[in-house]
């Protein structure tokens, strides 16, 4: 009996250092299985519905809003301190009235509509920057020139030119690719309704969050 016992030890210790040895001894791919489970893998249906914000945003800076809301059926002009220099607006009234006594009429005949949803161009640009980045936002040269601040506000400035003519699609949307740690996208471009032409969007994961890179 004494011997059974002895070599059942003997057989059931080297078993256990041999468990010990191979969990403590698990290769690279193994020590990481807990980690690559967890690690969330891409999916292209998912990514497509993250972008569709970033999408909508490229969307308001091709119509020349940049996200701001505005309602375009009250319009105001604006109006100048007389025999000055037409550099700083005095006034904006309802472009249904008289031009207020005492001021000269703006030369450009400009329309202001007040933004309703930001008070300085500063907060209006810090929401582009969750869509886009910094080189993304700067190819859009017009942004300074169609805001102005006045007494606390903002206001979207409409000259006599178009906007918005070439407008991208959202919706149209397909994935190509993976490249340079970048996922890229196609994009319809149209011209007042009718198709222009393709583009390629480049989109990078920033802090959670899915931005414009690069639009070629």
């Amino acid at each position: 009996m004494k011997k059974l016992y002895k070599a059942m030890i003997l057989f059931i210790i080297p078993c256990l250092v041999l468990l010990s040895a191979c969990s403590s001894s698990k290769g690279p791919e193994e020590q990481q299985t807990s980690q690559d489970v967890q690690e969330e893998v891409f999916s292209q249906d998912q990514f497509m519905k993250d972008i569709q914000p970033a999408l909508e945003c490229l969307k308001s800076c091709d119509e020349e809003l940049f996200l701001a809301q505005v309602d375009f059926d009250h319009d105001l002009l604006a109006a100048y301190q007389k025999d000055k220099d037409q550099n700083d607006i005095a006034v904006l009234y309802p472009s249904g009235d008289p031009l207020p006594k005492g001021y000269d009429s703006d030369l450009a005949d400009a329309r202001y509509y007040h933004v309703e949803n930001y008070n300085h161009i500063q907060a209006l640009k810090e929401d582009l920057q969750r869509y886009m980045t910094d080189d993304v936002i700067a190819s859009f040269q017009l942004l300074e020139n169609d805001f102005i601040n006045f007494d606390d506000a903002l206001y979207l400035v409409r000259g006599g030119r178009g906007y918005g003519a070439l407008v991208s699609v959202p919706e149209s949307a397909k994935y190509i690719e993976e490249k340079n740690n970048q996922h890229i996208v196609q994009i319809e471009y149209k011209m007042f309704d009718e198709h222009d032409h393709d583009a390629k969007i480049s989109f990078i994961q920033d802090d959670g969050h899915w931005k414009i890179a690069h639009i070629e």
